[in-house]
């Protein structure tokens, strides 16, 4: 078996799961990095977003899946 069908069936068994910056989350959702953190980081708020992950102690992001499955709800 070559090297890449063996990279495309552990590609399809694990799937990458993609961190999304603050810059791009700004550009997809249109909410300022201010209002990102303050729903991220908010218990209370009734416009509860995703929390945020971080990445090797330094990156942070949030999951492309969590942001995915935040829209299908926010579309309901």
């Amino acid at each position: 078996m070559s090297n890449f069908k063996i990279c495309s069936l552990i590609a399809e068994r694990h799937p990458v799961d993609r961190l999304i910056r603050y810059k791009e989350m700004i550009h997809r959702t249109g909410f300022s990095r201010i209002t990102l953190y303050r729903w991220s980081n908010s218990i209370r708020n009734k416009k509860s977003f995703i929390p945020p992950v971080r990445k090797n102690g330094r990156i942070i992001g949030w999951r492309e899946s969590d942001y995915q499955n935040w829209l299908k709800q926010e579309l309901k």
